[in-house]
């Protein structure tokens, strides 16, 4: 089995959007045939099967965001049947409470200053003088 996922067309790219599909679960699929059209924040464009096989099942359908990276769906081979992995489209399943999906409610950490920054503490501009001898 083979997953279908979201490329990344670019470092910073971090979702995409399934635009439509060409095939729907079930349909033979060859290599190099469009399977579905996806929009990025630069760019729409088809994807295409790397592998002859059946399109398995469909995590993202239509208008759905999905993470660069994320499963699309699965490519079947003769006899096989899968879902795809987790990962798929983005955000959490309907219901799903903050606990469940890892989130942490309260504020953020203090924020880390790696090197000789950490000590630093800020002076009042009227205490800052300047190198001697340099005339400016």
């Amino acid at each position: 089995m083979a997953e279908i996922i979201m490329p990344k067309m670019g470092d910073a790219m971090t979702e995409g959007k399934v635009v439509r599909w060409y095939k729907k679960a079930g349909d033979v699929v060859k290599k190099g045939e469009p399977v579905l059209e996806i929009e990025t924040d630069k760019v729409n464009l088809d994807l295409e099967a790397d592998q002859e096989g059946t399109l398995g099942d469909v995590a993202a359908e239509a208008g759905k965001m999905v993470e660069g990276s994320g499963v699309l769906a699965t490519l079947l081979g003769p006899g096989e049947e899968g879902r795809p992995k987790k990962g798929g489209a983005a955000g959490p399943p309907a219901g799903a409470t903050p606990s469940e999906c890892g989130e942490v409610s309260g504020p953020p950490p203090p924020a880390t200053v790696p090197g000789r920054w950490a000590g630093a503490m800020p002076q009042a501009a009227s205490s800052i003088s300047a190198p001697s001898g340099s005339g400016r």
